[in-house]
């Protein structure tokens, strides 16, 4: 038998569209499937892969019940003894239990068009043996799923900053690719920030710091999708990062030191600015009001602060977001 198949005018069903391509099957690997082939492609895996190619039908009853299973690094959902659909648990970003119910996060491809962003599975109110099913379904997803965790000692740690939402006190700890928020144990990759911003505060004595996330960050069953630091204009700050000075040169390449010093709502906006690569919105060289930097404004009743921008119009800090001046 040849070491390769290979088999033209192969369509794939992708979101209710055809889209025609070719399989390519060698003893590297698989490129694209075809059903129809199905002797084919059976002979060529017990030849190659050593594996019986098998044929399973799949519910479609569209129920949304049914009994979960897990078997190596998949997650499957059966109704009855069909598979209605499986999980790579490697996708999985993110894991979190509440009453009844596990949310499973999972993590984002910036080339797809549609993306599943996250899952729930609600599971009755019943313990077998003492055991808790949400507690034990979450374990067996943590124990497969490629869960960003913090783990390593961190470049730097801010500690107890004020944070208006979520509302509290954070220890701030900056990873490579992601920040930890310990006190709520929230954890951003820089990949799901889309927009910093540094604005004034309306006494002119403190600073707002604004993260935008997407997706957001949760919180039992409330979403923010901004995180907003509130600084004081007067206090400062000496910060040494956790690495020598050659790594921290060859990394940052002058835009960061070992050794950093100054007020403390700018040391968190430079090494923000650096690590997550976005560029920070400010008021700038804006002409300022009379009055000050900031506006009143009656929003639906409500009275709020209002910052302009280049980028558009900032209401801070109940309700945050951005109104692009075009």
């Amino acid at each position: 038998m040849a070491e390769t198949l290979e088999f033209n005018d192969i369509y794939q069903e992708v979101k209710g569209s055809m889209n025609d391509d070719r399989l390519r099957l060698s003893c590297q690997g698989i490129i694209f499937k075809n059903k129809s082939e199905f002797e084919k492609l059976s002979d060529f895996f017990k030849t190659h892969y050593r594996l019986e190619l098998m044929k399973k039908d799949l519910c479609v009853k569209g129920r949304n019940w049914g009994t979960v299973k897990f078997g190596g690094q998949l997650l499957s959902f059966d109704i009855g003894d069909q598979l209605v659909f499986e999980i790579p648990l490697s996708n999985v970003s993110q894991c979190t239990t509440g009453k009844n119910e596990v949310t499973l996060e999972f993590h984002q491809n910036d080339n797809a068009e549609v993306l599943l962003i996250e899952m729930r599975f609600y599971m009755p109110p019943t313990q077998e043996d003492g055991v808790d099913p949400v507690e034990a379904f979450a374990q067996n997803v943590l124990s497969k799923a490629d869960v960003i965790q913090a783990t390593g000692d961190a470049i730097c740690i801010f500690r107890e900053l004020q944070c208006l939402t979520p509302r509290g006190q954070y220890d701030i700890r900056i990873y490579p690719t992601f920040l930890h928020l310990h006190g709520k144990t929230f954890t951003i990759p820089y990949t799901t920030v889309l927009h910093l911003f540094l604005l004034p505060h309306k006494d002119q004595h403190q600073m707002f710091f604004v993260i935008s996330l997407d997706p957001p960050i949760k919180q039992g069953q409330t979403r923010y999708h901004f995180l907003i630091l509130l600084f004081s204009k007067d206090e400062d700050i000496s910060l040494t990062l956790n690495m020598n000075e050659e790594e921290v040169e060859k990394r940052y390449e002058g835009r960061l030191t070992k050794n950093l010093s100054g007020f403390l709502y700018e040391m968190v906006n430079q090494v923000m600015k650096v690590l997550v690569n976005r560029k920070i919105t400010s008021q700038g060289e804006l002409p300022r009001a009379p009055r000050g930097p900031v506006h009143h404004l009656l929003l639906q009743g409500e009275l709020r602060t209002a910052v302009p921008t280049g980028a558009g119009l900032h209401l801070c800090p109940q309700a945050t977001c951005a109104h692009p001046l075009r």
